[in-house]
Formats: structure tokens, sequence, C-alpha cells
């Protein structure tokens, strides 16, 4: 309870001002562009316009595609910490090669992803996505923003 009044406490005294003070500061800036070009004004919100419908989409891929990535990261590295933990009795079992594709199948197998790219051909189950297929189409939205 006292973290999450600190954390109010901050957010009223520091955060909110600042929004205020830069919402007032943008509806000011936009007036003085319409008084000073209407033309260039124009063209400019109709430019963000276009901006933001075309990056609207690609956010909500992206989010999904950051909570896929973070559940196939949980998963390989709950197996990856259990075989670890347990390095003895995986050997006294002569499981190694059992965990091997075992962690590749969780976190990917660089070498069935030449370039980065996951195909059909080399192991990629849309299905049972690992950290490099879903990498390879997060970094692929990712740098529409950019």
């Amino acid at each position: 309870l006292g973290s999450d009044t600190t954390l109010l406490q901050v957010v009223m005294s520091q955060s909110l001002p600042e929004a205020v003070v830069n919402i007032v500061k943008a509806i000011v800036s936009i007036c003085l562009i319409f008084v000073i070009s209407p033309q260039l004004a124009g063209v400019s919100v109709a430019t963000i316009f276009c901006i933001c419908l075309f990056a609207m989409p690609l956010g909500k891929k992206l989010a999904k595609l950051s909570k896929v990535y973070q559940d196939a990261l949980g998963e390989a590295q709950t197996h990856s910490t259990e075989a670890l933990g347990a390095m003895r009795t995986v050997q006294s079992f002569t499981a190694e090669s059992k965990e091997r594709t075992r962690f590749g199948t969780y976190i990917g197998d660089p070498d069935a992803y030449p370039y980065w790219y996951p195909s059909k051909k080399r192991g990629y189950n849309p299905k049972k996505p690992s950290t490099y297929s879903v990498g390879f189409w997060k970094s692929i939205i990712g740098s529409g923003f950019f």
C-alpha cells in the first residue's frame, strides 16, 4: 500500500503537470502553424494522419508478436532451467540428445534459420513458435516504425 501511495503521489506531482504543459504546447504550436501558413499546416496534419493510419495496425501486430515472443521466451527459459538444474539426471539417463532437441524446439536452432528466415522446410512450426521465428517476424514488423 505504501508503494502504491508513493507511485500515485509521483504521478500527481510530476507526470500530470508535465502532461498538461505538453498538451498546451501542442495546441499553441498547431495554432501558430495555422496562423503562419495554413497550406503547410494542412499538409503537415494530413501527413501525420497518414502516418498514424499506417502505424496503428503495425503497433497492434507488434503488440501481439511481443506477447507471443515473451510467452515463447518464458517457456524456453522454463525448460532450459529445468534441464540445467537436473543435469546429473539428464546425463545419467543419457538424455543429452533429447534435451538438445527439446531446447532447439523452444529456443530455436540457429542453423535451421539461415538469415533468420523461418521456413517450414527447416522446422518452422507456426503453432509452436520458437524465439528465433517470433523474433524474425517481430523485427520485420518493428522495422516498419523506423
